[in-house]
């Protein structure tokens, strides 16, 4: 260790710290420089994840035209139109042309929008692998480290996509130390060519849960390593529900969460996208990624049936046996609501649209809730009671 610190000592100049701190008015440093939403950054890496078939291709294929156009495709702002190369490390360039054609197609971009402009490498020939593993530990690839950082500028990159990130390496994905020896060098090429670099990654399995930031697969360095991070999850049955979307259609729609944004506001409202089939000039079916926005009042009903709720709850509790707002209850809101609007309780679809409608009541205080004494368990008990009432002349 001496003779190691004794080396470092003389290759290098020893230098002058601690560093004392010069203010510089804000007006003199330099803005972040988002390129894409609150989702890329120059200089910085990102991560997208989630498990497949749920769309992250599509949909990073969709941005990548947004960025290149400059047009707000899915609704979310070009902050600065760059250049963008996608490198795909597992699909047939073919495959990949399909899906980009169709996606113009969709959105009606012409060619002459991306001509010089979107750079494409992929097929299974295609490699690029920034480091492997070996009985000594973790080599990088710095021959393709210093051809990135001669490259990417001359294309004028703002961003470029790797997908899917374990097919950029060969080292051991869940060893912390492997993997942020590769991630070292592609921070490097993002910070030496101030381009946004954004890998896109898979979860583990879930056992039907919803993934997050902790569910990516592999070692926790790599999150660590990024400074955004969203995770794409396909909706639930209870969620398509809630956002009145049809048996046929929910497989259809993907959540998008921001996981991780260290250097941005993360974002309260939830994102939606769709996968859409679009039909070629030559005849074949092509999903595109495409903006999904949830209904203001998904679970809409009329005047007439609220009123009616509400005359139903009135009576239970004019006759003392008031409903309660606990779905595990015997006499719960929602058996009353689904009787009612003849809704079938034994499908998770139906509860899922009953309990958002009772939700939806309470929010609007068509119904609230009070606490009264049950005399049998000898303590107060939420139950369910008329709020404001809907008059004749709105119904």
């Amino acid at each position: 260790m001496a003779d190691y610190i004794d080396n470092v000592s003389r290759d290098r100049a020893q230098p002058h710290w601690p560093t004392p701190y010069k203010y510089r008015p804000s007006i003199e440093i330099q803005p972040r420089r988002w390129v894409y939403g609150n989702n890329y950054l120059r200089s910085f890496v990102s991560v997208m994840a989630s498990a497949g078939g749920v769309g992250k291709t599509s949909l990073l294929i969709v941005e990548a035209l947004a960025i290149v156009t400059g047009r707000p495709l899915l609704g979310e702002p070009v902050q600065e139109r760059s250049n963008v190369w996608l490198v795909n490390l597992e699909d047939p360039l073919e495959e990949i042309d399909r899906r980009i054609t169709a996606a113009m197609q969709y959105y009606g971009i012409k060619p002459e929008e991306i001509e010089g402009r979107l750079f494409v490498n992929a097929g299974r020939d295609f490699t690029m692998k920034f480091g492997a593993q070996t009985r000594y530990g973790v080599v990088p690839n710095t021959a393709l480290v210093k051809s990135l950082i001669e490259e990417i500028p001359k294309a004028n990159l703002g961003v470029v996509f790797i997908d899917p990130w374990i097919g950029a390496h060969s080292v051991n994905e869940s060893d912390n130390g492997s993997i942020n020896a590769v991630i070292a060098e592609i921070r490097k090429v993002a910070d030496e060519t101030n381009c946004a670099v954004v890998l896109v990654h898979h979860i583990r399995k879930g056992n039907g849960q919803d993934a997050s930031i902790d569910s990516v697969r592999g070692a926790s360095s790599l999150i660590g390593a990024a400074r955004t991070a969203r995770v794409l999850n396909r909706i639930s049955v209870a969620e398509a529900s809630r956002l009145g979307l049809s048996k046929e259609d929910e497989c259809t729609v993907f959540r998008v969460t921001d996981g991780k944004s260290n250097l941005a506001p993360a974002s309260g409202a939830m994102v939606y996208r769709r996968m859409l089939g679009v039909k070629m000039n030559n005849g074949e079916w092509i999903g595109v990624c495409a903006p999904f926005l949830p209904p203001d009042q998904p679970l809409s009903l009329t005047d007439d049936e609220v009123r009616n709720i509400q005359k139903i709850v009135f009576d239970a509790q004019t006759n003392g046996q008031p409903f309660r707002q606990s779905s595990q209850a015997n006499n719960w809101i929602g058996s009353a609501v689904a009787r009612l609007l003849d809704i079938n309780l034994t499908e998770p679809r139906g509860k899922a649209r009953v309990s958002g409608i009772v939700k939806a009541l309470l929010d609007s205080a068509a119904l609230t809730t009070e606490r009264k004494l049950n005399t049998r368990q000898g303590r107060e008990i939420p139950v369910v009671c008329v709020g404001n009432w809907v008059k004749h002349d709105e119904a």
